[in-house]
């Protein structure tokens, strides 16, 4: 119920906000329910309640919109040649926002999102682990695949839409890509250490 008073407070446009000390209390007090209710369930004889067959897949199904996105961070940081743990803003938030939503639709569709997986694991309360966590994994690498190629979309349509520099702002993008990039000639001379001089 706290989460639930600070939640009036911290939604868009936010009063109030948590802080990465706040968050990761959060975030380890909801891993460690998780971990509770993986073990519990697990011991549970089949004729006690609603026996889950797969109480892996519905602890990964709870948390399925962090360990998606660590997972997805770390793999994409990698690849790049970047740290894993140096921040960007390619985590999934970032790239709804860039899709054109906004914050209170960014967060509705994480919850329908979290919703869902979570529905998948309980209408498939007798699947065993073995069916459903490939399942879970399937889907949340699919909607991801998803989400990037609209996002770069979205992104290159805006691009292409966006208003030419003009005026004093074009002199200092010029100015700035000349000192970014020197010319080919340049280059080619530096490349077969010709003087120029």
């Amino acid at each position: 119920m706290g989460f639930l008073a600070f939640l009036v407070f911290n939604w868009h446009p936010a009063k109030i906000f948590m802080g990465d000390t706040g968050s990761l209390s959060v975030g380890f007090s909801l891993t460690v329910l998780v971990i509770l209710f993986v073990d519990k369930t697990g011991l549970m004889a089949p004729w006690e309640g609603l026996k889950l067959n797969a109480p892996f897949s519905a602890g990964l199904a709870f948390l399925i919109v962090p360990v998606y996105d660590t997972v997805r961070i770390f793999i994409k940081r990698t690849m790049n040649g970047r740290s894993p743990l140096k921040p960007d803003k390619s985590h999934v938030h970032h790239f709804l926002i860039r899709m054109g939503l906004h914050h209170d639709q960014v967060s509705l569709v994480l919850v329908v999102v979290k919703l869902s997986f979570i529905s998948i694991v309980f209408f498939g309360y007798s699947l065993s682990d073995h069916i459903l966590l490939p399942t879970i994994a399937i889907i949340a690498t699919v909607l991801g695949i998803w989400m990037d190629r609209k996002t770069l979309e979205k992104v290159k349509i805006n691009c292409k839409n966006s208003p030419s520099v003009s005026g004093k702002n074009a002199d200092r993008v010029k100015r700035r890509q000349n000192k970014r990039k020197p010319s080919i000639a340049k280059n080619m001379f530096s490349n077969n250490k010709i003087n120029m001089n």
